[in-house]
């Protein structure tokens, strides 16, 4: 049973790729780089840091300058777009889910006793993109806070 609805509902994200579903093909283009924007923001800042720091000869009250900045601006436009990107799928995932249960159906793959089971299964997918989605959200906070806590750290 969840071979079957793992497999049908791949195949109702593939069919909203050969359709050429508008979110559908945002997400194709974007998912990959969207998925590293949670784990490099930190980093993207830190490389900020670090070409303020040799612009500023290695002072550390510089460590926070212009291009720090800009590279922090850089991270959350990035982070913006994953979560925006990561918003989308939850669609995508809810729609291939109805594709694979119209699959199911129409081919008999199922005996009818499984069907409730699959759409919960579908709907679990669903609750963990929902949840990926904020957890996102929160890791943005989070690392907002604490650049700006470095900040004030400083001064």
């Amino acid at each position: 049973m969840t071979a079957v609805a793992l497999a049908t509902q791949k195949v109702g994200l593939v069919i909203q790729h050969k359709n050429r579903e508008p979110r559908m093909m945002f997400r194709a283009k974007w998912e990959l780089w969207t998925r590293l924007a949670p784990n490099l923001f930190l980093p993207i800042v830190t490389i900020g840091v670090i070409i303020d720091l040799l612009l500023n000869g290695g002072n550390v009250t510089g460590a926070f300058g212009v291009v720090t900045l800009v590279f922090v601006g850089i991270a959350i436009v990035w982070t913006i777009i994953a979560m925006y990107c990561l918003f989308l799928i939850i669609p995508t995932e809810r729609r291939a889910g109805q594709l694979a249960l119209d699959i199911i159906k129409q081919n008999n793959l199922l005996p009818a006793e499984h069907i409730n089971a699959v759409e919960a299964m579908y709907a679990t997918y669903v609750k963990r993109y929902i949840a990926d989605f904020v957890l996102a959200i929160l890791q943005l906070v989070l690392d907002i806070l604490y650049i700006a806590a470095k900040v004030a750290a400083r001064r």
